[in-house]
């Protein structure tokens, strides 16, 4: 616990300090990889542009010769997965009054409940626009409504690329479970 405002400004010192030197950091390694990729840009570039070519003509070939993949719909080369395949159908219903209607005269009162979906909430955002009052007599209360502590600097390139790390860190974490 902090006794004065000396320390919390010492710690604020401290803080900005470590932020600083994770700038230096990261504007090095943005360097050193604009270093290592500029020179061979054009070569990338041209490898994409090929690639995507190979792919368009692989794509046109086998869509101009379906008769080679009547059994089996598809074959593996050279790493590669060809042939066709059944896309999965996109369901439209057009008048969804009257095909919930049918379902319920149609079908069985079981089978038709689990096709229809009623979902009945409350609007917390509209809510919040009442009084403490109206929301007291409604049964609704407010939380962790206090006051806390908090540490705020301005929205920077680094506090961008931190968020775009820790989020791809939980990413992989979730991916790995």
């Amino acid at each position: 616990m902090a006794s004065s405002m000396a320390e919390i400004e010492e710690l604020c010192a401290s803080y900005a300090d470590v932020r600083n030197r994770l700038e230096t950091l990261i504007e090095a390694l943005r360097e050193a990889r604009r270093k290592t990729v500029a020179p061979r840009m054009g070569e990338l570039k041209r490898l994409v542009a090929q690639v995507s070519g190979e792919r368009e003509a692989l794509e046109a070939a086998v869509a101009e010769s379906p008769q080679l993949f009547a059994q089996p719909k598809s074959r593996a080369f050279e790493g590669v997965k060809v042939g066709w395949r059944k896309r999965k159908g996109r369901v439209v219903v057009q008048d969804e009054g009257a095909v919930i209607a049918r379902m319920r005269k149609l079908l069985p009162p079981e089978q038709a409940d689990l096709l229809v979906r009623v979902r009945e909430s409350v609007d917390k955002a509209a809510l919040a626009d009442l009084s403490g009052t109206d929301l007291k007599r409604l049964g609704v209360s407010i939380e962790e409504d206090t006051e806390s502590p908090f540490v705020a600097t301005a929205k920077t390139d680094l506090d961008s690329l931190v968020d775009a790390l820790l989020s791809d860190g939980e990413e992989g974490n979730r991916r790995v479970r």
